[in-house]
C-alpha cells in the first residue's frame, strides 16, 4: 500500500507512464510499493524527494532523488524497480536515470523541456518523456524506445 502525501514544495512528480501502471494493477493483479520518503500524491503521480541538486541561474544542472517504486504483477513476472531518480538539464533538452537494482543504473526517458518558471523561490520544470533505447528492456519490450511516457514536473528550490 503507497502512502498519500500532500503535494510537495519541491521534488520529482510523475506518474511514469499511467497505461502501464493501471496493467500492473487491473490486469496483472499487481501491486506498486512506495519505498524510501517516496509517495503517491492524491492525484495518483508519485512523489520522488530530492535528495541533491545543483542548479545554475538558467535553470540547467542536476537534481538526484531519493526513494523507490516498485510494480509487481503476475505473481512476479512483471518486476520494475524505479529507485534514486537523477535527472540533468541542459537548456531544453534532458535525461532521466533510475536505478533498476542496486548499483545498476539505467538511463530511463529523455526530457524535452516545455516550461520553465520561476515562483516564490522554487523553480518549477516540466517536460514531455520519451523512453530510451537503454530501457526497452526494462518494460519486457512492450513499448519502443521513444514511446511517449507521462510528462513529469521538477520543483526545485532556488536562492
Amino acid at each position: 500500500m503507497s502512502e498519500t502525501h500532500t503535494v510537495e514544495q519541491t521534488g520529482l512528480v510523475w506518474a511514469i507512464r499511467g497505461s502501464f501502471r493501471r496493467y500492473v494493477q487491473r490486469v496483472a493483479r499487481g501491486r506498486e510499493t512506495i519505498r524510501g520518503g517516496a509517495g503517491q500524491l492524491a492525484d495518483g503521480r508519485l512523489y520522488f524527494p530530492i535528495v541533491g541538486a545543483a542548479f545554475l541561474p538558467a535553470g540547467d544542472g542536476r537534481v538526484t532523488c531519493g526513494g523507490s517504486a516498485q510494480f509487481i504483477g503476475h505473481a512476479g513476472l512483471i518486476d520494475v524497480t524505479l529507485a534514486s531518480p537523477a535527472i540533468a538539464i541542459n537548456g531544453r533538452i534532458g535525461l532521466l536515470t533510475v536505478e533498476t537494482r542496486p548499483g545498476l543504473c539505467v538511463p530511463l526517458v529523455d526530457l524535452c523541456i516545455e516550461k520553465r518558471e520561476a515562483v516564490d523561490g522554487t523553480l518549477r520544470t516540466i517536460a514531455s518523456t520519451q523512453l530510451r533505447e537503454e530501457a526497452v528492456a526494462l518494460f519486457d519490450d512492450v513499448y519502443p524506445a521513444g514511446a511517449e511516457f507521462d510528462p513529469l514536473e521538477l520543483r526545485v528550490q532556488i536562492m
